[in-house]
């Protein structure tokens, strides 16, 4: 495996966090509620994204826990701030593997 491949979710969390700082600079906090207050297709889309978050944690955990990360503080991180906590999550998974391989070989 690639060693540096923790690199790509690591720098998706850091352009998803400033793209998503910038917003709540120039749109403020309350757009995020209001934007998934609207209608119906807007309450789809938060069950959907809540629903992928769950799942996603559900299937990195066991990889997780394989690699002695505690996936408990990740997916708090993650149901916090979606994606962002989630690339970070993933890219600690890669992170460690990449080590736990390279003190093997």
């Amino acid at each position: 495996m690639n060693k540096r491949l923790w690199l790509l979710p690591a720098l998706a969390s850091a352009l998803f966090l400033a793209f998503s700082l910038r917003v709540l600079l120039t749109e403020g906090a309350l757009g995020l509620v209001e934007a998934h207050m609207r209608n119906g297709w807007t309450h789809q889309i938060t069950i959907d994204l809540f629903s992928c978050g769950i799942l996603g944690l559900f299937c990195a955990a066991p990889h997780a826990r394989k690699y002695g990360i505690n996936p408990v503080p990740w997916s708090v991180l993650t149901m916090l701030t979606g994606a962002i906590g989630f690339f970070v999550y993933a890219a600690r998974i890669l992170y460690v593997r990449s080590a736990a391989e390279s003190s093997q070989s």
